[in-house]
């Protein structure tokens, strides 16, 4: 019976080492991971003219116009997210 418990806790401690393990090495790939990204920075022309302003105030007071700036913005961050790493390989 002793030697089952030792062999229990020799079993535990190698299982606890590996899981110790693997949470190293997903640390170090979310480390490299990280010093890869790249960010990305959107910029827009500022509006020069009163009518420029004019004609976008009025664009946006329409409700269909609102509706097709909004569906462009929604193209962007389901592009965004389809970057998404979705495999289970990321977790392991």
């Amino acid at each position: 019976m002793l030697l089952f418990l030792q062999f229990l806790g020799i079993l535990a401690l190698l299982a606890g080492g590996a899981l110790g393990a693997l949470a190293w090495l997903r640390y170090r790939a979310d480390l490299r991971r990280e010093r890869d990204l790249v960010f990305l920075q959107i910029t827009m022309p500022k509006k020069e003219s009163k009518e420029d302003k004019e004609v976008t105030s009025e664009q946006f007071t329409v409700g269909s116009d609102f509706k097709e700036v909004l569906g462009v913005m929604d193209h962007l961050f389901q592009s965004l997210h389809g970057l998404y790493n979705h495999d289970l390989s990321r977790f392991i």
